[in-house]
């Protein structure tokens, strides 16, 4: 097991009298690489990000070890609202790779100098969060220390917390289990389980800014699906109240046989993952409008007719996506695609695909999304039924079709300042309709060029307009 980013510090550290180990997410996944999967071969694992604890030394010390190494950062990340406490982090690169080094922490919640004895390994590996994460690697001698049973756990993929008070004592963590479940599709121990059901009003403590990491790693993951199972089973969904009630509410089974809009959901998630997308096609918008999708279900007012049981949710439930958004501080630039993909999901579902209305939806999308993504969230969205004989008959290929497999709309024949210039009058409401007539017509193909879309706009200028101008 080799960690060479992390060679140099160790003696550095050693040479003041300190013992540098690595622990945490990058030593867990070495371990899984190396230990469990017998011999067979793998491409070379990127870590981008390493987790240190420093043993006998202080912090003051510990900073000063580590200066010949050039530029490093000191930081005390908050961990809960109110500041109960706070982290003392120093963070450096070496290699590409981001260090995090700390000091030794127990279950007051205390970062302290501590000499290295087993004890204090103990101390420190029971205020982590999950037996899997607490492993020991020391760098310069190569030996491991397991003080929890990590390795068993993960040789069984079980997510076990490392102590009573692991939830409790940073509430982040009932979220990292679920992006953990997600990404390594571990199975969370029934005291993991208990321990989030118990405290999951907890996370109401935590900053919203750490809430953001963890949802984008949850819809970067292979099995986000596992993820929110996890998320059902755990109790944790209540905290998101508007996502909780989808599973209460029935669907019309001629098109939802799966049942309830959250089973819908999780399949729509599941669905998404599997489908051959273009390079460059953001994942988090993506998995985020999935989830969201038919948020609105459950402030829409029930339908009798089984196609359409919970009519206009798609616009019904765009407050309620702005809010869960806002709530788990995800970046404007990726809210805003999420929202329009959200309010025109339902645009094929009950009607053919057309050029026209392919490249309406193109405009109202661009440029914050396209047809690529589009395409993605309604055959997700179609396919996430169990058991439904029939998948979305469409490839991305097929789907583009219409519009010659163009992503973005089609550029404008005239723009406003052209119209202003062309027709002899000013800006304001009636450059804006003559715009919007010019661009229906346009992306329905009935006009194809700069004069024919100035005569359409002569011929429609409003009675008013002509009478003025003559």
């Amino acid at each position: 097991m080799d960690l060479p980013s992390i060679i140099e510090p160790a003696k550095l550290v050693g040479q003041w009298g300190g013992r540098l180990l690595a622990v945490g997410g990058a030593l867990r996944d070495l371990t899984l690489r190396s230990h469990l999967a017998h011999g067979a071969k793998h491409a070379p694992l990127k870590l981008t990000d390493i987790d240190l604890v420093a043993f006998n030394i202080s912090f003051e010390d510990l900073v000063q070890s580590l200066a010949p190494l050039g530029h490093i950062s000191t930081l005390w990340r908050r961990q809960i609202e109110g500041a109960l406490y706070k982290l003392p982090l120093i963070q450096l690169k070496r290699h590409k790779t981001r260090l995090e080094i700390s000091l030794p922490r127990d279950l007051s919640g205390n970062f302290r100098p501590v000499t290295f004895l087993s004890a204090n390994i103990l101390n420190d590996a029971q205020a982590r969060d999950f037996t899997a994460n607490a492993l020991y690697l020391d760098p310069l001698t190569g030996e491991l220390f397991d003080p929890l049973g990590g390795l068993n756990d993960l040789r069984r993929m079980s997510l076990v917390p490392c102590s009573a008070d692991s939830i409790t004592l940073d509430p982040l963590r009932s979220l990292r289990a679920m992006n953990l479940i997600a990404r390594r599709a571990f199975t969370a121990h029934p005291s993991l389980t208990r321990a989030v059901s118990l405290n999951w009003r907890l996370l109401s403590r935590v900053p919203r800014e750490r809430l953001w990491p963890e949802w984008n790693t949850w819809a970067h993951s292979p099995f986000p699906h596992l993820g929110l199972h996890f998320l059902k089973e755990s109790g944790l969904l209540n905290f998101y109240p508007n996502l909780n009630k989808l599973s209460t509410l029935p669907q019309g089974e001629r098109f939802h046989p799966e049942g309830n809009v959250w089973n819908h959901t999780v399949l729509t998630v599941a669905a998404l993952t599997k489908l051959p997308l273009p390079q460059g096609h953001n994942k988090s918008v993506l998995l985020l409008t999935a989830l969201l999708h038919d948020i609105g279900k459950g402030v829409a007012t029930p339908s009798d007719k089984p196609q359409r049981n919970y009519p206009d949710h798609a616009r019904l439930g765009a407050p309620l996506v702005k809010d869960f958004l806002s709530s788990i501080h995800c970046p404007k630039r990726l809210a805003k695609p999420i929202l329009k993909l959200i309010l025109r999901h339902m645009d094929c579902a009950f009607s053919s695909i057309t050029f026209g209305n392919l490249r309406q939806i193109a405009r109202y999308l661009a440029p914050h999304a396209d047809l690529a993504d589009f395409w993605a969230i309604t055959a997700a969205d179609w396919n996430g039924r169990s058991p439904w004989p029939e998948k979305f008959p469409y490839t991305l290929e097929d789907f583009l079709e219409p519009v010659g497999g163009n992503l973005q709309p089609l550029e404008e024949l005239l723009n406003g300042k052209e119209l202003i210039a062309l027709l002899g009058i000013s800006e304001g409401r009636e450059i804006g309709r003559l715009k919007k007539l010019i661009v229906e017509a346009q992306d329905k193909e009935l006009i194809k060029t700069k004069e024919e879309a100035l005569k359409l706009a002569r011929e429609n200028l409003s009675p008013q307009l002509l009478s003025f101008l003559k």
